[in-house]
C-alpha cells in the first residue's frame, strides 16, 4: 500500500504553454488511488494515538468519557456533554411521558399533571368514570363538558326549572362523578379534565 502521495504537477511541453490532455489524466489517475488508498481511521498524530484535527490532546476514548454521556435520569446535568438517543428517549419516556406543568406552592415547585377522559354518559341520572389516580386528595380539580344537541356545555348549575339541562360533577376514591344528570345530558358524549398531583 502506498503511505505517502507527494507529487507536484508540472505542465508538459506542449503548444501555447498548456498542459497536454494525457499528462492530466495521468495526474487524475494517481490521485484516484491516492484517494482509494486513504484511511481516515489511521491517521494520527506522529506516535500517539490521538487522531489528526483533535486539538484537546486527549485519545478517542478519552474524548468519549469526557463529552458523550449515556445516561437514562441525565443525573450529571452537564453543560457540555452530548447524550445518546437512547438516554434521551428513555429520559424523554420516564419523565415527560405525562404532561405535566410546574405551579408553585408555599413556595415550593410542584409537578401538576393533566388527565383526559371521554365517553358517554349513561340512561341514568348518575354516571360513574374510574379515573385511575390514587388518593382521593392528590385530584386538584375535575372539569366535564358534556354534549347537547350541538355543543359541548360545561354546567354545574340549574338552567331551567325542570331541571332537565343540568348536571354536577364531583369525585371519589375511585371515580369522577357526573350526578344529577338532567335528560338532556343522558346518553351523551362527555369530556372530563383532570388536574392532579402524585
Amino acid at each position: 500500500m502506498v503511505t505517502t502521495y507527494e507529487r507536484q504537477i508540472t505542465p508538459s511541453p506542449a503548444t501555447d504553454d498548456t498542459i497536454a490532455a494525457t499528462h492530466i489524466n495521468s495526474e487524475i489517475d494517481y490521485i484516484i488511488a491516492a484517494l482509494n488508498d486513504f484511511d481516515a481511521s489511521n491517521c494520527k498524530k506522529s506516535g500517539t494515538s490521538i487522531p489528526l484535527g483533535n486539538i484537546t490532546g486527549l485519545t478517542s476514548s478519552q474524548m468519549a468519557a469526557a463529552f458523550f454521556l449515556d445516561e437514562n435520569n441525565m443525573a450529571s446535568n452537564s453543560a457540555t456533554a452530548v447524550s445518546s438517543q437512547q438516554a434521551i428517549k428513555k429520559f424523554v419516556d420516564d419523565t415527560v411521558g405525562d404532561s405535566y406543568r410546574l405551579i408553585d406552592v408555599n413556595g415550593s415547585s410542584v409537578k401538576v399533571y393533566t388527565k383526559y377522559l371521554t365517553g358517554t354518559t349513561g340512561a341514568g341520572a348518575t354516571t360513574n368514570v374510574a379515573h385511575g389516580i390514587t388518593g382521593i386528595d392528590n385530584i386538584l380539580s375535575a372539569t366535564c363538558a358534556i354534549f347537547g344537541s350541538s355543543q359541548y356545555v360545561v354546567v354545574e348549575i340549574q338552567l331551567d326549572a325542570n331541571a332537565n339541562s343540568d348536571y354536577i360533577v364531583g369525585w371519589d376514591a375511585t371515580n369522577i362523578i357526573i350526578g344529577e344528570v338532567g335528560t338532556t345530558f343522558r346518553s351523551s358524549k362527555y369530556r372530563i379534565k383532570i388536574d392532579y398531583i402524585l
